[in-house]
C-alpha cells in the first residue's frame, strides 16, 4: 500500500526538501511526476521546508529598466510568496524558513537585458566561475555621438561627423580588439573605489578619472548589421570586459565617436537564452528546482568557465 504523498526531491547533486507540486517524488535520483513514494524512502512531510533548501544554479531573463540587484531581490520576494501561499494551504506543518542565500553571477546594466545567472544556497559558491567565464552579447552602437555614461542613459558630451564610416571599416577595426587586450573600465561602472561604486562617485562629482587599464580577453567580434548611424555587433568575451567601453573605443578608432544604445546578453557560461526563465510568472519554486536539476544533469562542471 502506498503511503500518503510526501516529497524529497534530489536535483542531481543538489537536495531540495519540500517539493511544492503535489505528487512529485524522486526514486533512484530521477524525478517522477505523479508517482507516490515507496515504503523504502518515506521522505519529508510535503511543504515543510521550501526556499531555504534550494541549492544550485539557474538563469532568468533580465529585462531593461531594472538593476541586477533589484531583480534578485524581486526573485527572492516571489519565491517566499510562493512558499507562503503553498504553506497556508497545508495544515499541521511548521512555519517555513525565511532564510535564503541568493546572488547573481555578473551585473547587467540597467538598460541591458538578457541572461542573468542566479545562484541559491550552496550554488552561490559557484558564482565566481560565472564572473570569470565566457559571455556573449548582441550590442547596438550609435555613431556620431558620445555620452558621459557611454550608453543611451547618459548626457551627450560630444558629437562628430560619422558619414565616412562604412561596414568594411567597422569590420576591419574590430580585429584590433580581439585577443588578450588592455581595457580602461568605464568611469560609470559597478567597480568600487574605497568601498563605493565608481558610478555613484562619478554622479556626485567626487571622481572624474577612470581606473587604470586592466587585462581582458575578447574571443571573437563580429559585425552583424550596419545601418548608419547604427551598427550591431556579436561580442564573445571573458569576464571583466565592458561592451560600453568597446563601443566608445571603436568610435574613436573609426575617426568619430559612439555610444551603446542596446545590449542583450545572449550567453553566460553554459547558460543561453534557451535556458532562462523568461518572466516573473515562471519564477516558481517548482520551475526553479526543475531548472537546477536540468542544469546539473546536462552541464558538466568543467564547462562552467566556457
Amino acid at each position: 500500500m502506498n503511503q500518503p504523498i510526501s516529497s524529497f526531491v534530489y536535483c542531481g547533486r543538489w537536495a531540495f526538501k519540500g517539493w511544492p507540486a503535489d505528487g512529485c517524488r524522486v526514486q533512484n535520483e530521477e524525478i517522477r511526476v505523479g508517482a507516490r513514494p515507496s515504503l523504502k524512502m518515506p521522505g519529508v512531510p510535503c511543504k515543510q521546508r521550501f526556499v531555504s533548501d534550494l541549492n544550485g544554479l539557474f538563469a532568468v531573463y533580465k529585462p531593461t529598466g531594472i538593476t541586477s540587484a533589484f531583480l534578485v531581490n524581486r526573485l527572492k520576494q516571489i519565491l517566499f510568496s510562493d512558499q507562503d501561499h503553498s504553506h497556508h494551504k497545508t495544515k499541521g506543518i511548521s512555519q517555513p524558513s525565511k532564510r535564503l542565500r541568493i546572488g547573481h553571477g555578473g551585473t547587467l546594466d540597467m538598460n541591458a537585458s538578457g541572461v542573468l545567472v542566479v545562484g541559491v544556497g550552496r550554488g552561490t559558491k559557484m558564482l565566481t566561475n560565472m564572473l570569470k567565464g565566457r559571455k556573449r552579447y548582441h550590442a547596438v552602437g550609435c555613431l556620431g555621438s558620445a555620452t558621459d555614461t557611454q550608453d543611451a542613459l547618459g548626457k551627450v558630451t560630444l558629437q562628430l561627423p560619422s558619414g565616412h564610416v562604412t561596414q568594411d571599416m567597422v569590420e576591419a577595426s574590430l580585429e584590433g580588439f580581439v585577443g588578450n587586450i588592455m581595457q580602461v573600465p568605464p568611469l560609470y561602472s559597478a567597480l568600487k573605489m574605497g568601498g563605493v561604486r565608481m558610478s555613484d562617485l562619478a554622479r556626485s562629482g567626487e571622481i572624474n578619472q577612470p581606473k587604470p587599464a586592466r587585462p581582458v580577453t575578447v574571443h571573437n567580434l563580429k559585425s552583424l548589421q550596419f545601418s548608419p548611424p547604427y551598427f550591431t555587433l556579436d561580442v564573445h568575451c571573458g569576464g571583466g570586459f565592458y561592451v560600453r567601453q568597446l563601443i566608445h573605443d571603436l568610435g574613436k578608432v573609426l575617426g568619430t565617436c559612439a555610444h551603446l544604445v542596446e545590449l542583450e546578453r545572449t550567453q553566460q557560461g553554459p547558460f543561453t537564452l534557451q535556458h532562462v526563465l523568461q518572466t516573473e510568472e515562471e519564477w516558481t519554486i517548482q520551475n526553479i528546482c526543475k531548472a537546477i536539476a536540468d542544469f546539473d544533469k546536462t552541464i558538466q562542471p568543467g564547462r562552467l568557465l566556457e
